[in-house]
């Protein structure tokens, strides 16, 4: 004989199931996109830090090959630079600058864009006596506050801070 006993066919989850799962899986999300989002920054900050370095080996470059340059034209007193570029920067904006445009067709007459922020532009300071290089990211060219790039890109990849430029 046969029961005529009614069993429930268990084919899907329960609503607290589910309801736990969803929970579980918005924990999980609050704790990586945090990481995430960060890990992303830093990323574009490194390919900044890149960016930077690439322009300094192309005014070294133009330093240690053209004595003109380095001497100002005068042969004795070592020259002090400071130009601002960006990606919109051509031949004809540099054309005043002997140093920039030096640099300028040496790096390839193409400048990177800042992949942590677009809006910002290269700032480029040598100082002659000291030999000091410095690459920054800053707002406009006559801006004061920025983001070291070169030498120091392991603070600027770590936590880009603003901080006082002195030129």
């Amino acid at each position: 004989a046969t029961s005529m006993k009614s069993t429930r066919s268990n084919c899907g989850f329960s609503l607290v199931e589910l309801i736990v799962v969803v929970a579980i899986m918005a924990v999980l999300m609050g704790i990586l996109i945090p990481t995430l989002v960060k890990q992303t920054s830093k990323s574009k900050r490194s390919v900044d830090s890149n960016s930077a370095h690439e322009i300094a080996a192309s005014v070294n470059r133009v330093l240690s090959t053209d004595t003109d340059i380095y001497y100002t034209y005068s042969g004795d007193t070592p020259s002090n630079y400071s130009f601002v570029w960006d990606s919109g920067t051509t031949a004809d904006d540099v054309s005043q600058n002997p140093f920039a445009k030096a640099v300028f067709e040496d790096f390839g007459q193409v400048i990177p864009v800042s992949k942590w922020n677009h809006n910002l532009k290269w700032m480029v300071t040598y100082n002659g006596t000291t030999r000091d290089l410095h690459i920054y990211l800053v707002k406009s060219a006559d801006s004061t506050k920025g983001y070291e790039v070169y030498p120091d890109s392991a603070s600027y990849i770590s936590k880009a801070s603003e901080k006082d430029i002195d030129i």
